[in-house]
């Protein structure tokens, strides 16, 4: 979001983008969340979600990796 001036449409674009992400991912987590700490245990909940957090941001990268490889050859 820092290399769109304050004035450019895109901006906006970019923060009603995240505000949708996130209003659909807070009651989805806490759909997931419940269960998953009926089922595990506490600690068990927040290594299952350490872990999906660290496997997200991996896939990211590579994805992120392979866009800019693609781009530049």
């Amino acid at each position: 979001m820092r290399r769109v001036s304050p004035g450019d449409p895109r901006r906006l674009k970019v923060i009603a983008a995240r505000s949708s992400l996130l209003n659909v991912a807070a009651p989805l987590g806490t759909a997931l969340g419940g269960p998953l700490a009926t089922g595990l245990d506490a600690r068990g909940t927040l290594l299952a979600s350490g872990q999906a957090t660290v496997a997200l941001g991996l896939l990211t990268a590579a994805v992120l990796a392979a866009r800019r490889n693609k781009a530049a050859g």
